[in-house]
């Protein structure tokens, strides 16, 4: 099983990131991946939503500047291998 951790808070002075860990037995888990947003700002929700499915991962970043709209928000997925 893999299995995702982090996200930022609104009130953080640090941007959010996504970790995600393989367990290899008991409570022995190796990192996988680390995700992190392309355009990282502090209190930016990077994380604060993740789902995975298979593999397969879909994170907000709910606060996330899009084009020109400020906290317009973004959605970034892929697989985890």
């Amino acid at each position: 099983l893999d299995y995702p951790n982090g996200g930022g808070s609104y009130f953080s002075d640090i941007p959010g990131s996504v970790y995600f860990y393989k367990r290899l037995s008991g409570e022995t888990f190796t990192k996988m991946k680390v995700i992190k947003s392309d355009s990282p700002l502090n209190g930016d929700l990077f994380g604060q939503s993740v789902a995975l499915s298979n593999g397969n991962f879909i994170i907000s970043n709910s606060h996330a500047y899009a084009d020109t709209a400020v906290n317009g928000g973004k959605v970034y997925f892929g697989n985890i291998k």
